[in-house]
C-alpha cells in the first residue's frame, strides 16, 4: 500500500525575521511561496508557506500573460524575470505597473 509523504503544496520554515500572513518569502528549497499563518510568526518559530496556487500581488512592471513572473521579496511586488526578483511562476493575465498581477506559483 502506498503512503502519501507530502502533497508538496505547503512547506514549513523557521522564521529568520518576523513574518506575516500574505507575505511572499523564499522557501528553503528556493521556491517562492506565501505565508499562510493566521498570526504573525516571530523569529525562530515555524511558518507555513504555500508554494502552489494562484496569488494576487502588486505589480511593479507591465507584463504580458504567459510570461514567467518574478517576485521582489523585499518590496513584495511582481517584476520581470532577470532582475532583482526570484522567478515565481506563470503570469495568468496581462498586468500594468501599479495594478495587480495574478501568478500561478511554481507550476
Amino acid at each position: 500500500m502506498a503512503e502519501l509523504v507530502s502533497d508538496d503544496n505547503t512547506v514549513r520554515l523557521t522564521a529568520a525575521a518576523e513574518l506575516t500572513c500574505g507575505q511572499m518569502v523564499l522557501a528553503p528549497d528556493g521556491r517562492v511561496g506565501i505565508v499562510v499563518n493566521i498570526k504573525p510568526v516571530a523569529i525562530g518559530y515555524v511558518a507555513s508557506v504555500k508554494i502552489r496556487g494562484i496569488v494576487k500581488i502588486l505589480a511593479a512592471a507591465t507584463l504580458s500573460a504567459g510570461v514567467t513572473a518574478a517576485v521582489h521579496i523585499t518590496n513584495q511586488t511582481c517584476i520581470a524575470t532577470g532582475g532583482a526578483g526570484t522567478d515565481a511562476g506563470k503570469l495568468l493575465y496581462d498586468c500594468t505597473s501599479g495594478g495587480y498581477a495574478y501568478i500561478d506559483l511554481n507550476p
